[in-house]
């Protein structure tokens, strides 16, 4: 059994790849494909990512754009579940813990979905994401997860140190406006900061070849990748970008409630300008009252 999104493509061998994956390892319950949308960061997540955690038996999430199933451990689930707005992840986890089942990553299986439209598909996307993330562990928190399990268990791992680097990502962003105030030079900051940059580059500059050894089967686009190989060099604002997006969706998701489409960019900025100036309001009101 296998699902897709409407908005992609296959590859042409993604099926028969994905068959041969099940033939060679019959212990394996379920398959997610390698997904390529916004294309560099997908290459990054799948292509290196998700081998990593495929070869330690940690992948977190069965991709609900591609994703393949056998049909005996399909009809043993719940399907996907509308308890949470991240459907793909709750099945993955009905999987590994109802049913005690083995995921694995087929990385040779590519589906091309549609690349979003702009920085509002991306912030409502994302928000999304994170508050589906959220939403199942909270879920299986109260059933089979515990933060006790912090070092036997990965995806409680996961959720404590990801959820904590975004914050401090977020954080270290604005630290130089606070260590400027006590009295650190700027070239000492400016050193720091071009100190991470390098890092990070050097992380990205080996994933990158992890990505190159990947797709190997796939010369056109390992020609592509080449290409562009730019864009590495751009990835780390991108990255802070869409942390900033996910510091927002932990805090919208611990506040409100929303539908699966959620609000957008607009939408939020017109509930905060209402809420600020509501504030204000109050403030100046209980100002004139105290004179």
């Amino acid at each position: 059994m296998i699902n897709i999104d409407s908005d992609g493509r296959l590859d042409k061998h993604a099926l028969n790849n994905i068959v041969k994956k099940f033939s060679a390892n019959p212990n394996i319950d379920a398959l997610t494909g390698t997904i390529l949308n916004e294309y560099f960061e997908y290459c990054q997540t799948f292509l290196a990512g998700r081998n990593i955690e495929n070869n330690s038996n940690h992948i977190f999430t069965l991709s609900g754009a591609f994703s393949a199933f056998k049909r005996e451990t399909l009809i043993r689930t719940y399907l996907y579940s509308t308890d949470t707005i991240s459907e793909d992840t709750d099945m993955t986890f009905q999987i590994r813990y109802n049913l005690k089942g083995t995921i694995s990553f087929c990385d040779d299986a590519i589906f091309y979905s549609e690349p979003i439209s702009g920085f509002s598909e991306l912030y409502t996307q994302r928000q999304r994401w994170q508050r589906g993330e959220l939403e199942v562990i909270n879920k299986y928190l109260s059933q089979v997860l515990s933060w006790k399990q912090f070092f036997s268990n990965f995806q409680i791992r996961r959720l404590i140190i990801d959820h904590t680097v975004t914050f401090l990502k977020i954080i270290w962003m604005f630290a130089i406006f606070i260590l400027l105030g006590f009295g650190y030079s700027w070239i000492s900051l400016l050193f720091s900061y071009a100190v991470i940059y390098l890092l990070y580059l050097f992380l990205e500059i080996s994933s990158s070849i992890c990505v190159y050894i990947y797709l190997g089967s796939f010369p056109e686009e390992r020609k592509f990748y080449l290409k562009n190989i730019w864009m590495i060099f751009l990835l780390l604002f991108y990255n802070l970008l869409c942390s900033f997006i996910r510091c927002v969706g932990i805090i919208n998701a611990s506040t409100t409630t929303t539908t699966w489409q959620g609000i957008n960019i607009i939408q939020e900025g017109q509930q905060v300008n209402q809420i600020i100036k509501k504030d204000i309001r109050q403030l100046l009101k209980r100002k004139n009252y105290d004179d």
